[in-house]
């Protein structure tokens, strides 16, 4: 049973992760007994029907949003669920033999906490900087920058001389090693391909890249676009959904250094050259970034950790 209560709840919690009316789940099957509010607790209840629980533990029990008590070391303002099953009619079966003849009850109860938005990525980033309102006319200080899912906007653009929006981080790197030149064009190439084989959390001072090998860096992203426009759901396996560092390039002139803000998630379109412009056209989503650290930043939107149980 206690088996049945993890999992619902953390089914149940995955489904707060949608980005105003557009969700960017699968539209979940409903069990006909589940009718709750929300739809969060009808996932969760459907996953516990279809995992072994009966009607009448849920009936017994409960399944609450928010979750009815939670521990001290639950984030400040985070999203919760509580699935608890009460079940009172447990054969004893071979306890009969020890003189007992009436049946067992059992209590589970378990609490998960949605999908909380990342402080820290450890390995995968790819490396372009996200500035934290990439929407013509949103205001600044927006909260969540005026994006909605499926917001069409350009990564890279001359930012200051010399820098398109690419990041420099090599191989390896850490907030602690500062920021780093090294790696070159080969390096930028690899991280667009593969994501970088690094550590970057929010407050990380990391350094631009300026300069590249047009063509290489063409045939990088290139390799990434492999499913054409955006889908109205994700599987977060797709190639081009990656994982970006928000971060205000302010005034940069060349080599420059630029302060992690927060991250971000986006399905990249297309990379193309016009002139001196670069358009990394993208697309924002919501969703799970692979190795992230639960603690978000100053821009708290797009990349989100699974959610956890509480204990």
């Amino acid at each position: 049973m206690q088996k049945s209560a993890d999992a619902s709840a953390l089914a149940g919690a995955t489904y707060f992760l949608k980005q105003n009316a557009t969700q960017t789940l699968p539209s979940p099957t409903i069990n006909p007994a589940c009718t709750y509010a929300t739809q969060q607790q009808n996932v969760a209840c459907s996953y516990a029907l279809n995992n072994y629980a009966q009607a009448a533990d849920l009936s017994q029990g409960g399944i609450y949003v928010p979750a009815q008590t939670v521990p001290a070391s639950t984030p400040a303002g985070a999203q919760t669920i509580q699935v608890t099953l009460t079940r009172t009619n447990i054969p004893v079966f071979f306890m009969r033999l020890l003189g007992r003849t009436t049946p067992y009850s059992a209590i589970v109860s378990s609490i998960a906490v949605a999908p909380t938005a990342v402080s820290r990525i450890h390995n995968g980033i790819f490396p372009a900087g996200m500035p934290p309102n990439p929407l013509l006319g949103c205001p600044a200080n927006t909260a969540g920058g005026c994006l909605n899912y499926g917001s069409t906007f350009s990564m890279t653009d001359k930012y200051g001389p010399g820098n398109w929006g690419w990041l420099n981080i090599p191989d390896g790197w850490n907030g602690a090693s500062g920021p780093s030149n090294g790696g070159g064009a080969s390096q930028l190439n690899t991280n667009i391909t593969n994501g970088c084989t690094c550590d970057v959390k929010v407050g990380d001072v990391v350094a631009t890249k300026t300069g590249e090998d047009w063509g290489q860096t063409l045939a990088a992203v290139n390799t990434l676009i492999t499913g054409g426009s955006l889908p109205s759901t994700i599987t977060g396996k797709e190639s081009q959904l990656v994982t970006v560092p928000i971060v205000n390039w302010g005034t940069v002139n060349g080599a420059s250094t630029v302060t992690v803000l927060g991250f971000a998630e986006l399905w990249i379109d297309s990379l193309s050259k016009q002139g001196s412009t670069q358009t990394l056209q993208v697309q924002f989503v919501q969703y799970l970034a692979p190795d992230g650290v639960a603690g978000g930043g100053a821009n708290n939107y797009g990349a989100y950790i699974p959610p956890y149980l509480l204990k």
